[in-house]
């Protein structure tokens, strides 16, 4: 399958998902905390997540 039929198929299960426009509502929401999650993903890596499972902060 092709993505144009990937994306047919996902419109029809998910149409929430597949409209750009009820996302785009959100980022005014999300935009002042652009730059903490930018640095987040930056320092972040699949390791110290792994190494942080099933340990939790007092």
């Amino acid at each position: 399958m092709g993505e144009a039929d990937w994306f047919k198929l996902l419109t029809n299960w998910f149409p929430e998902v597949a409209s750009r426009r009820l996302n785009q509502v959100r980022w005014a929401e999300i935009e002042p905390y652009r730059d903490y999650v930018k640095g987040l993903l930056e320092k972040t890596t699949a390791t110290t997540i792994t190494n942080g499972c099933g340990t939790r902060e007092s």
